[in-house]
């Protein structure tokens, strides 16, 4: 199948909600790692943070017509080995599902704003950052943008936003078809963390994964 590509105008250099430092630096460490940083690294230039707000630039959807896959999984007789381990789990039942990626937002760079509540905005070392990422890759940029943002731009496009169609296997012959859209994702720490389980006042505890409310392309997920 063809995967398409197509500019996110909506999104590109739209601030998300501010997040508290410690699960914004648990989002930023992610992206660093991506990147071939070491998070401690720029650590200390974000000591005055208390909150912390992202904005992409250059933002691009990259998909996969579901409509067309629709019709390759119901016209075709298309088969997994139902013997393959890495499928067991799904074909045992349970709370195990397949599911395909069939959007993925991806950019190559995004910017950090340092806020020391959720609207004003705290100064940053981006030189002390820079200094810190020129000793290790040159592919990087670090600059400072607007309202003491840190812009970091690489030279690969990252993914920070992706949704997910179910594959049903057919535990008898292996046969795929397509599923629901999938809105409840697991992590790979389990059940606790799945949007059912969570009980009145513990919404935190899903705090790198928020449903986007998108109406342009509902069921992304977004840090």
């Amino acid at each position: 199948m063809p995967v398409a590509e197509s500019p996110v105008a909506e999104v590109s250099d739209a601030r998300t909600r501010s997040v508290d430092l410690k699960t914004g630096f648990d989002i930023l460490s992610g992206f660093l790692k991506a990147l071939k940083l070491d998070p401690g690294s720029v650590s200390a230039a974000f000591k005055r943070s208390k909150n912390i707000a992202f904005t992409f630039s250059n933002v691009r959807r990259k998909y996969v017509d579901v409509l067309q896959l629709g019709q390759i999984l119901s016209q075709h007789e298309l088969f997994g080995d139902k013997d393959n381990f890495v499928l067991q789990p799904a074909l045992e039942g349970g709370d195990v599902k397949l599911g395909l990626i069939t959007d993925v937002i991806i950019s190559n760079n995004f910017s950090i704003t340092s806020l020391v509540n959720e609207e004003t905005s705290a100064e940053v070392d981006v030189d002390a950052i820079a200094k810190a990422i020129g000793n290790v890759s040159a592919d990087v940029k670090v600059t400072r943008s607007v309202d003491n943002a840190v812009k970091f731009e690489g030279p690969h496009d990252l993914t920070f936003a992706f949704s997910c169609l179910e594959i049903k296997i057919d535990p008898a012959t292996g046969k795929f078809s397509r599923g629901d859209w999938m809105t409840n994702l697991k992590s790979a720490t389990g059940a606790a963390r799945t949007f059912e389980s969570l009980q009145p006042g513990e919404e935190n505890k899903l705090h790198r994964l928020m449903l986007d409310e998108n109406k342009l392309h509902p069921l992304l997920i977004e840090l």
